[in-house]
């Protein structure tokens, strides 16, 4: 005897037939006939029609519907694999590059082509497909022609997601403090006059525009430029007579360092 069930009855409903083969494969559709301990026809979302005897079936099992009437692709945020909420982290590698503005003690503007790479982590909350919010961690190293530093950014990372089918443009925004993890360097200038300096670091401002493609259901590659500001204070100590070392004075210096820049990562 077999047993038909009805097409339109299974397209208005949430679930789908799925056989499962002991070959392996398995085979998602509804089906259309059913000899009991003999053999199985299912037919698929595409319309082909399959036949498998009963031997050849581990198990057959009713399963929600990974796409429904009105179906978008694995990567779309419409998709129900796709992840919408909960927790997620987004790493990447960072580097840019641009001029320094260096404001003297005398008002005077010095330009340097200066450059940074980096890693950053951020470990946040995807309250919807739209946005997201985090907190962040990472690890610069700079380098201009007054020397190099290695700062350890805090920051808040802020994502308004814009869901496509095929890929998600998305906007960022990176707000904190970074820290300097050379805060001192002795003999700078290699001179008397010049005993040492002390080096702070500062605010941190990072907007951004990018795109993310899903490899996964739940994984992404990340691609992005921004405009990062990186704050950098600096304090140059001197004796004010090269014969007394104890009568010192300093100078105060506070660069800005701007940089187009480039973010390379994946979110999970």
């Amino acid at each position: 005897m077999s047993l038909f069930l009805p097409i339109t009855l299974q397209a208005q409903t949430n679930y789908e037939d799925v056989v499962y083969l002991k070959n392996g494969s398995i085979i998602h559709g509804i089906i259309i006939e059913q000899v009991p301990n003999q053999s199985v026809k299912i037919q698929t979302r595409d319309g082909n029609v399959f036949f498998y005897k009963i031997d050849e079936i581990e198990k057959m099992t009713k399963e929600e519907h990974l796409l429904q009437k009105n179906e978008k692709p694995a990567h779309s945020e419409e998709n129900i694999d796709i992840k919408k909420s909960k927790f997620t982290n987004i790493t990447e590698i960072n580097f840019g590059f641009f001029k320094t503005n260096n404001i003297d003690n005398n008002s005077n503007t010095l330009s340097y082509l200066t450059y940074f790479y980096g890693i950053q982590t951020v470990k946040g909350y995807l309250f919807n497909p739209y946005f997201s919010s985090g907190i962040g961690v990472g690890l610069d190293h700079y380098s201009d022609s007054m020397g190099t530093a290695n700062f350890v950014p805090l920051f808040i990372d802020f994502r308004l997601n814009l869901p496509k089918e095929h890929f998600t443009p998305f906007l960022s925004g990176d707000f904190g403090y970074s820290l300097n993890l050379n805060p001192s360097r002795s003999g700078y200038f290699q001179s008397a006059n010049f005993p040492f300096k002390e080096e702070k670091g500062g605010l941190l401002i990072n907007p951004a525009i990018g795109v993310k493609f899903f490899i996964t259901h739940k994984v992404a590659l990340n691609f992005s430029i921004g405009y990062k500001v990186q704050q950098w204070e600096q304090i140059y100590f001197f004796y004010t007579n090269p014969l007394y070392s104890y009568d010192m004075s300093h100078s105060y210096n506070k660069i800005n360092y701007q940089y187009f820049n480039f973010k390379i990562g994946c979110t999970f």
